[in-house]
């Protein structure tokens, strides 16, 4: 997979500010076009505003009866697994077609529903590379995500 021109390696190598929403960090975590089918708009569900430490910032919806979650800017996906505990968003590994010597490259997104903490993840075992980033939640009603608000 391809993170705005240069290999998602070298976007984990490049440190925070490549993880940024048009690159590695959040889009390599949405599930590829192929991997579902288009699910309809959503129209019930919680709103999330995540911030991270750095002042990144995620804008949500997830609609845990539904079993989805559409990310600011994108169509909506199919969580991967909801328990008591969490929501897990997110979780695949894939191999870097433009670099396929670095290995698997695992990613994973998941929400603590006791905390509301979102943890993204991105872990390239050949090459002793991890990144994990903790964003703190507000939940509230849905975002209108087209705006922003």
């Amino acid at each position: 997979m391809k993170a705005q021109g240069i290999s998602m390696l070298a976007a984990l190598s490049l440190g925070p500010a490549s993880l940024g929403p048009a690159s590695l960090g959040a889009a390599s975590l949405a599930a590829p076009s192929h991997a579902q089918p288009r699910l309809p708009p959503m129209d019930n569900g919680t709103g999330y505003i995540c911030t991270s430490v750095s002042g990144e910032v995620r804008r949500l919806n997830i609609d845990v009866a539904g079993m989805r979650y559409q990310r600011e800017g994108e169509a909506p996906y199919s969580l991967a697994r909801v328990s008591e505990t969490s929501l897990v968003l997110t979780e695949k590994t894939e191999v870097d077609l433009q670099d396929p010597t670095t290995g698997p490259i695992s990613m994973g997104e998941e929400m603590d529903r006791r905390t509301l903490i979102l943890s993204s993840e991105v872990s390239v075992p050949a090459h002793n590379m991890y990144r994990k980033t903790d964003y703190k939640c507000v939940s509230g009603p849905m975002i209108n995500l087209a705006s922003g608000r």
